[in-house]
């Protein structure tokens, strides 16, 4: 049973007795009063929309929902158009969001899926606007359950196999997560030409639906709507190997952030580190490299000493949530790890908790869905879409004519806060999605390329997309300009709100150049053969430019991968001398 959980699965009326069905912009905002929460500001474009690239401000969620409905009144938000610019307050724990508020923890009930030991405490939250979204990426460990509260979220998916086909980077660096250098939304074949080999799955998920997004499966998520989700990353007994090099990916990167940046201000700093990301001083991650070395050999390397287990099993080594928390647990200085001093429901940070999983959580929920119906649908998927499930669904609101009235539940399709008109559904079809529906579990396969690429240019003229061009020139170069697509706006907004740092929101005249979307900086041409008397002359890259290869060239995953396996090949030779 546990191979059906190879591949992404929608779980319908799972969670139709969730508490937290009810929350909106505007509920949350009277709990919560004027707490501070930091959201990210981005155009509403097309382009590959990196953290770096945003705008950061804190808001209370009175301000964003003031916001959502255009309210004129002054805050840090008013001066972004809703039509021009979205808003993302995301990856932010219910357990420090509800810090002085418990009681909440209990709307969020894994218990549903199987998964007793948690709760909202262990999930995160995401508030965003109508093209809000998190870049395509991969995290390093552990499988994600994701809740649709309200509006709907468009999810394009990838295999692991596809990894090759994606152009992983790790570059700009955030903690457990391995970024895509493809624009998903607008790929560019001819900057990224084998991501035409890939697999994708399409999903439109809706209030009520919870998406499986499988360990190590790619992922590119936007708001489709103003929505809410809750998601919750489930550790796997698999991820030991994926610690090791997650370890090692740490130590490189805190040496070479700090060493390669010869801006004088931490400016390229900046640039490759995510805004939220906090590197831990080295002797930190020493103490969770030799942890996972420990958690992958048992009890060759360790021996009780220095902080490691004698017992012979595994250490629980939780890296710090680097992400963004009210809580200061980070550790300092020389540190020990054993189980009593870190707790598997402390703050997750990506789903970092691996090293002692309590159940075979995959298990668990196999289990737990495996009484359910199942039914295979092809991908791009949207509810209320699909004639396959308007069908099954049709049918049963025939059976039951004889019986009157069902009793709607919560997660159904009219309980987005969307006319049915916007969404382009008709009556009929929106009447049959809100029948009360029994527990199943939709399986997605992939799409052909070809119509993935048609679905992406049609979900752009959807959002009244049109193209901006221009021309610069710079010291006898001509360089072309980049065709950004802009929702809802016919030019490049030259009055757009100054904000300090790296973002093309700066309103500084500057346009994007035609160097694609690969992390690393392009050259934009190259001196001939022989050209200038003087070494530097000929040099086709910068010091900058040549960092950020370095760093990104050191980061990559199959660079992390070799060296993790050379380590662990390193320290079983000195375990052998020692003994």
């Amino acid at each position: 049973m546990e191979h059906i959980l190879e591949k992404p699965l929608i779980m319908e009326s799972f969670t139709d007795s969730w508490p937290c069905h009810s929350w909106t912009f505007e509920m949350l905002a009277s709990v919560l009063g004027a707490k501070l929460f930091s959201c990210r500001i981005s155009e509403k474009t097309c382009s590959r929309m990196m953290e770096t690239q945003c705008v950061h401000k804190e808001v209370t969620l009175g301000q964003f929902s003031a916001w959502l409905n255009e309210d004129k009144n002054s805050c840090p938000l008013s001066s972004y158009a809703r039509d021009k610019y979205s808003c993302y307050i995301d990856y932010k724990y219910i357990k420090d969001m509800f810090s002085e508020k418990s009681g909440y923890f209990d709307h969020v009930q894994w218990k549903n899926f199987g998964l007793n030991e948690f709760n909202g405490y262990d999930s995160t939250i995401w508030l965003g606007s109508e093209g809000a979204n998190t870049p395509g990426h991969q995290d390093t460990y552990g499988f994600n359950l994701v809740t649709q509260i309200l509006g709907r979220k468009l999810w394009i998916l990838f295999p692991p196999e596809d990894s090759p086909f994606l152009y992983p980077t790790r570059v700009p660096f955030e903690e457990s997560s391995v970024f895509t250098q493809v624009n998903i939304r607008k790929p560019d074949l001819s900057l990224h030409p084998k991501f035409k080999l890939t697999h994708p799955v399409v999903v439109t998920l809706s209030p009520g639906q919870t998406l499986y997004v499988p360990r190590h499966w790619w992922h590119y998520v936007e708001s489709l709507d103003p929505s809410i989700s809750v998601n919750v990353w489930i550790p796997s007994k698999h991820d030991r190997l994926s610690q090791l090099e997650e370890a090692v990916t740490r130590c490189l990167a805190t040496s070479l952030l700090t060493t390669l940046d010869t801006s004088g201000n931490n400016s390229l700093r900046q640039k490759w580190l995510n805004p939220t990301e906090i590197l831990d001083p080295m002797d930190v991650n020493l103490t969770f490299l030799r942890t996972a070395m420990f958690n992958i050999a048992g009890n060759q390397y360790g021996h009780g000493q220095n902080g490691m287990s004698s017992e012979g099993g595994d250490v629980t080594s939780q890296p710090c949530d680097h992400k963004e928390s009210n809580s200061d647990e980070r550790p300092a200085g020389h540190i020990q790890l054993t189980e009593d001093d870190i707790d598997l429901h402390d703050s997750f940070s990506s789903a970092t908790a691996v090293s002692k999983v309590r159940d075979d959580y995959l298990k668990v929920l196999a289990d737990r869905i495996k009484g359910c119906p199942f039914i295979p649908l092809n991908s791009p998927y949207s509810r209320c879409s699909d004639q396959d499930l308007k069908n099954t669904l049709k049918r049963k609101a025939d059976s039951k004519d004889a019986t009157g009235p069902q009793k709607k539940k919560s997660g159904q399709c009219n309980s987005v806060h969307i006319s049915n008109e916007a969404h382009g559904i008709d009556e009929d079809t929106a009447t049959t999605c809100s029948l009360e529906r029994e527990e199943r579990v939709l399986t997605l396969s992939p799409c052909p390329f070809g119509s993935y690429m048609k679905f992406v240019s049609s979900l752009c003229e959807q959002n009244h997309c049109i193209k901006c061009c221009g021309q610069t020139s710079s010291a006898n170069k001509s360089i072309s300009v980049r065709k950004e697509h802009h929702h809802k706006i016919g030019s490049v907004d030259s009055e757009s709100p100054t904000e300090v740092g790296n973002s093309p929101l700066e309103g500084d005249g500057h346009l994007l150049y035609d160097c694609g979307d690969s992390t690393v900086p392009c050259v934009d041409e190259r001196p001939s053969e022989g050209e200038g008397s003087h070494f530097h002359d000929v040099l086709p890259f910068s010091h900058e430019e040549m960092a950020e290869s370095l760093l990104v060239s050191v980061l990559h995953p199959d660079v992390v991968k070799i060296i993790g396996d050379k380590l662990r090949e390193q320290c079983g030779q000195l375990d052998r001398v020692k003994h």
